[in-house]
This record gives C-alpha cells, sequence and structure tokens, in this order.
C-alpha cells in the first residue's frame, strides 16, 4: 500500500478499541480487516485495494482469498509502537502470510528524520486458523436507513463528539430531522447530539461554532446548509436513537483520519459509519444504540 496512512489509522484504531481477535482476510487484490468488540456494540469492517507487491514478499505464496486469519488487537499495538511506523515519516505498508499460514509479516519503507530511507519486516503472531471459516459480517443490506448525513469536513464531528465528552456525557442522543415548513417559518434539514447524562454547559466548538443553529446546555444541533456547505442531509422521516457515549466517541477517532464521513440512521438499524480514509481505503462501522435491557443490566 503506497499510501498508508489510512491503514495505518484503522489498525490504531482497532489496536485501542477492541480487546477480542481481528480478524484478516490477505489476498493479491485487497486487504480486509475486521473486528467486534467485546460488548458487541460496534462492528468494524474496513477495505483497502492493493497497489502492488513488495519485493520483501516476492518468494513467499499469499493465502487463498477464502482464509481468514486471526490475531489479538495488543499484537497491532506492539506493531504501532515501532519507530519505523511514525505516521510522518511512513512511506508504504505491505503485508503477507508466512508459507504455512502461522504468522503475518509486515513490510514498512518509511524515511529517517534525516531523510534516510528505511526498510524493515515485523513478524505478528497469528492465532489458531481457522481454515475455511467465513469472516465476521454484518452487512448494511440487512438494515433500512431513512436518513443519512454527509459530512465532507469531518473536524465538525470531532469537535462535537469532543465538546459533548468535556460535558460529562454518559449517552447521546442523536436525531436527524427532514426539513418542515414554510415561507418564514421554513426549516432546513438538521442534525443533533443531545447530552442525556448530567446537564452541564458545553464548551464552544473551535470548527463548525460558526455554523450552528442552536447552541443549548447539553444539546448540539447543525442544521443544512450549515458547516459551510460541509455538511448534507438526506432525511425521509426523523430519525433517532440514543448511544452508550463511550463508544459513540469511536465517531472521532476515525473521522481524524477520514476525508469524508457518512452517518445512515433507521428505524431498528444500527447506527452506520462509512468513513473515506485519507491515503486511499474506507472503513465502515456499526454501533448498536442503548436499549432497555442495558438500562437495566
Amino acid at each position: 500500500m503506497a499510501q498508508p496512512a489510512g491503514l495505518q489509522a484503522v489498525l490504531a484504531f482497532a489496536a485501542a478499541q477492541f480487546s477480542d481477535v481481528v480478524a484478516l482476510q490477505l489476498t493479491s487484490e485487497r486487504l480486509r480487516l475486521q473486528a467486534v468488540d467485546s460488548a458487541q456494540s460496534t462492528f468494524l469492517d474496513a477495505q483497502f485495494a492493493a497497489t502492488g507487491s513488495d519485493s520483501i514478499f516476492r518468494s513467499w505464496s499469499l493465502a487463498p482469498p477464502y482464509l481468514v486469519l486471526h490475531l489479538h488487537p495488543k499484537s497491532l499495538a506492539k506493531l504501532l509502537a515501532a519507530p519505523s511506523l511514525d505516521s510522518t515519516l511512513l512511506r508504504q505498508l505491505s503485508l503477507a502470510v508466512g508459507p504455512q499460514s502461522d504468522r503475518l509479516s509486515v513490510g514498512v519503507s518509511s524515511l529517517s528524520k534525516h531523510g534516510v530511507p528505511l526498510r524493515a519486516c515485523y513478524d505478528l503472531a497469528l492465532l489458531a486458523a481457522e481454515g475455511q471459516a467465513e469472516a465476521l459480517e454484518v452487512s448494511a443490506a440487512d438494515f433500512s436507513f431513512s436518513a443519512q448525513l454527509l459530512c465532507t469536513l469531518p473536524a465538525i464531528l470531532v469537535e462535537a463528539v469532543s465538546s459533548l465528552k468535556a460535558a460529562g456525557c454518559q449517552e447521546v442522543r442523536l436525531t436527524l430531522r427532514p426539513s418542515s415548513g414554510s415561507g418564514s417559518k421554513a426549516r432546513a434539514s438538521s442534525v443533533s447530539f443531545e447530552s442525556c447524562g448530567p446537564e452541564l454547559p458545553i464548551n464552544s466548538l473551535k470548527h463548525p461554532a460558526r455554523h450552528m443553529l442552536s447552541h443549548v446546555p447539553g444539546c448540539i444541533t447543525l442544521e443544512e446548509p450549515c458547516g459551510g456547505g460541509k455538511l448534507a442531509l438526506a432525511v425521509d422521516a426523523a430519525c433517532s436513537a440514543t448511544f452508550h457515549f463511550k463508544f459513540f466517541e469511536r465517531l472521532a477517532a476515525l473521522s481524524k483520519a477520514s476525508s469524508s464521513v457518512l452517518l445512515q440512521l433507521g428505524p431498528e438499524a444500527p447506527l452506520s459509519v462509512v468513513c473515506q480514509l485519507h491515503g486511499g481505503g474506507y472503513c465502515r462501522f456499526f454501533l448498536a444504540p442503548v436499549v432497555d435491557d442495558d438500562r437495566l443490566s
């Protein structure tokens, strides 16, 4: 992968946010990474197209397309701690499976702080192979989404989440509303983030403050065409869902690594977040809403 920023961001996200198994599908055409967190609240699915073979691995055979590889997130954390994976110096990442399918090798091409080209190879131990077992799978086709928000300035979402966190948010209610009324009473489509935790004042937002429709204690609302044209909503019917904030704030982690973010919401559906990553590749994750049983447990 000649532009590895997106892949590096997803690996870092998986290492930090998931404690269980991370599943990889590696072929000559693409890399696919999938994971489900231990709370069963978030499903991650990221895909990256291959950009060519690396000389380090030319003598190796890639795993068959059906083979699903499993590794522990702690292995990713150790890999990302390597000096050669400094995001400011990294130029290329290459991944391959060893001949016995017992290890994942990561080839790194980077620059030293003095501009000297560096190459390194790291081996990560794989967990017991599952043979032809299928990968984890949650498909958007299984759900019906009636509202969506496209944000081409993800910093808006990052700042909104940051402000909710500073306000001590415990649960957040996400609401997408369609346009309504006409003439002087016309209201454009809007999205709001409402804190369901302590009613503490929300700090001013750095990026989207000038674009906010309202800014009352515990709630942030953005209305189309606010955001300098960086927000676009398509809402068939008002849709709302509540999420545990400790999981919802994962939205900010991946938004920072993205050039655009698409939020989709619908009745009886999880929140779908699709991120177009800097440097190529995209990822999608599904976040389960809070249900009454969650509050009772």
